[in-house]
């Protein structure tokens, strides 16, 4: 699971050090598949409340189906805005929505030596003590918009 990494350390004064440390790496997917509409009504759920409304409505989107691209351009945005918000709720689901990162590692770090322990300690304005870590991270490796169906 773990592989050996090997990083130099400069000391403080003195040498500089090869130290091999264990990293762990896992890829995750995560898909998200917005459906964008462009309809007669406001954000394509409801028709206009007066009859000039319709008439308008209509008059602009009889010119948005004269140039496909542009239709294809607005869809697209409104799907990748619609999908950061997708993203917020699969952060409430699988990420920091449920249990902070100090409850998540708080086990761990209570069975650390005091030294160690200390080290990872981090004093709030508020007098709290919390458990600070920064050694993991993520990077997003692809991203892209793909339009799925020929409509």
């Amino acid at each position: 699971m773990a592989k050996p990494y090997s990083r130099v350390f400069k000391l403080d004064n003195g040498p500089s050090e090869l130290v091999e440390t264990p990293v762990v790496r896992k890829k995750f997917r995560v898909t998200i598949d917005v459906e964008a509409t462009l309809a007669s009504g406001t954000r394509g759920e409801t028709l206009p409340s007066s009859p000039e409304g319709v008439c308008h409505t209509e008059a602009l989107t009889e010119r948005l189906l004269a140039q496909p691209e542009l239709i294809h351009r607005i869809l697209r945005c409104r799907a990748v805005e619609v999908a950061g918000q997708a993203g917020k709720a699969l952060e409430a689901e699988y990420g920091w929505g449920e249990i902070s990162e100090d409850e998540l590692l708080g086990p761990i770090f209570a069975k650390l030596e005091p030294d160690a322990r200390a080290y990872f300690t981090e004093e709030l304005e508020d007098g709290v003590s919390v458990y600070y870590f920064d050694g993991y991270d993520a990077t997003v490796e692809r991203a892209s918009v793909a339009q799925i169906d020929e409509g």
